[in-house]
């Protein structure tokens, strides 16, 4: 009996040293992080409010006024059916009145249908972009028009439309901000300013084309070494910047220095079937996730992305690799954020809704590709308010305003990203910025999140392809077009490795 104590005094007590271990463990590696994250800095100083204030875009519809002929819903389709209007991209010769029916159908439904309509000018910008469409039909040379000149007048004359989930043929009028920086080049800073050290002198920066202010210049990253640094580095979105002027003083000189620019190269989405990926090295958990859907039946990416949270909230560290997720649906990104902090994400958002007859059609076909029993009780809440939305019997707007619900959470966590992280990705980094001590790492994301893809439709003789949203969305940490912008700026080629380095920097070396 005396024994039998003894062995579970001492079970107790291995327990109990275990646990106080793991607890000093993160302690340990929370304190040595705390200078990453002074260096970091509130990354929300940066943004403003949004004083937009949506209500004034609610296009005033006639409530039972379906906008288009009802046998037109025919072309019309939910974007969750990714096999509907699949046919050959196979050129279509078009008589000049079979392509201007086709251009008067595309706005009549972004009329009834879009819900950035009004956002994006009303009546008077798409009525002309709609004249313009129709005048250059006319003036086209030849007698008859095929689909793919009608798709670039198209293209031409909706670039005002800047919302990444409308799209042509698959292709967005979206004007994308990408960053260039210089890597070689470090820079350091004192209480004097920032410099570099040459011909081991410090060359302090005086200016930067012409300008004084240096925070749109100085992007935080990390050198070849894993050290933490500033490089010169810039959001462009005229694709040709390829020099930045920069000004050094020393003590006797005044240099000047034409400093050459690189694009940042996103990573290209893998071919993989497979989407989520879990490995460690140097002890870290690397979770990479390509896509925020499965990829056919076989594929349990999503299942076992959203499972693997519950394993990684007693990880001190860990790294989420999301470079090249293009998105898909929200689903996962959700589920992974429940099962990590035991609730729903509740992220700061100023929405509409468009419930138009159209839309309200097209959710009921939604409502079919769902499977309504392995959704979360909170998404299941969901579910059933918007069928009872698509049940409405006429035009209306939602309008939504949601509170940002901070969370507290001990492990690191190092987020990958790029300019290809997009749409339901997107949201994905949203909802991680509702969580302490998570750090971003790489360059913007692509900034495709004001609307979404709930239409798919297809112009009737032309067989143009036109997707486009029901929601409009502000978000004061993105803008469309530029994205999330990181804590740490690290073009995409080697930013896994540094980030590695950084980590083994701050365990032997704490700053």
């Amino acid at each position: 009996m005396k024994r039998k104590i003894i062995i579970f005094v001492g079970l107790t007590l291995s327990i109990l040293v275990c646990i106080t271990v793991m607890l000093l463990n993160k302690s340990f590696v929370n304190n040595n992080y705390k200078v990453l994250f002074e260096k970091v800095g509130n990354q929300n100083e940066y943004y403003t409010e949004d004083t937009i204030d949506l209500n004034n875009y609610m296009y005033e519809h006639d409530p039972k006024e379906l906008g288009i002929p009802e046998d037109s819903l025919q072309y019309i389709n939910t974007a969750l059916d990714t096999n509907s209007f699949l046919n050959d991209n196979n050129l279509i010769e078009l008589d000049k009145n079979d392509a201007i029916s086709d251009v008067n159908f595309l706005f009549n439904l972004l009329k009834y249908s879009y819900a950035g309509y009004s956002y994006f000018g009303g009546d008077i910008t798409f009525e002309n972009a709609k004249d313009n469409v129709i005048k250059s039909i006319n003036l086209h040379p030849a007698e008859n028009i095929n689909s793919s000149q009608l798709e670039n007048i198209l293209d031409i004359n909706t670039k005002f439309i800047q919302d990444g989930h409308f799209s042509i043929n698959n292709n967005s009028p979206l004007n994308h901000y990408l960053y260039y920086s210089n890597e070689s080049i470090c820079v350091n800073k004192s209480k004097n300013g920032y410099y570099i050290i040459e011909n081991g002198e410090r060359l302090y920066i005086k200016s930067i084309n012409d300008s004084y202010d240096f925070n749109n210049y100085l992007k935080l990253s990390i050198n070849s070494k894993g050290y933490l640094c500033y490089h010169i580095g810039i959001l462009d979105n005229s694709n040709n910047p390829s020099k930045i002027k920069v000004i050094f003083q020393s003590q006797s000189k005044e240099v000047i220095k034409h400093i050459d620019l690189k694009k940042s190269n996103p990573k290209v989405g893998s071919d993989d079937k497979l989407n989520y990926k879990y490995s460690k090295r140097n002890n870290v958990p690397i979770i990479t996730m390509g896509k925020m859907y499965d990829t056919d039946v076989n594929d349990k990416s999503t299942k076992l992305f959203a499972e693997a949270a519950i394993s990684l909230k007693d990880e001190p560290i860990m790294i989420l690799d999301i470079r090249g997720n293009s998105g898909g649906q929200d689903i996962a990104p959700i589920t992974w954020f429940k099962n990590f902090t035991g609730e729903i994400p509740q992220i700061e958002s100023y929405s509409l809704q468009l419930c138009s007859l159209i839309n309200n059609y097209i959710a009921r076909l939604a409502m079919k590709n769902i499977d309504y029993e392995i959704l979360p009780a909170e998404l299941k809440k969901e579910y059933d308010e918007e069928m009872q939305k698509a049940n409405v019997e006429f035009n209306t707007w939602y309008a939504s305003k949601t509170e940002e619900k901070r969370h507290k959470n001990n492990t690191i966590i190092f987020v990958l990203i790029d300019n290809k992280v997009a749409s339901s990705g997107e949201s994905f980094v949203n909802y991680l910025k509702t969580l302490e001590n998570v750090i971003l790492v790489g360059t913007n994301t692509s900034g495709v999140y004001i609307s979404n893809v709930y239409t798919r439709s297809q112009l009737p003789s032309s067989h143009i392809k036109i997707n486009f949203g029901n929601t409009i969305t502000l978000n004061k940490y993105c803008e469309e077009g530029k994205g999330f912008q990181p804590d740490i700026w690290l073009d995409n080629e080697d930013s896994l490795d540094k980030v590695l380095k950084l980590i083994n920097e701050f365990r032997i070396n704490p700053y």
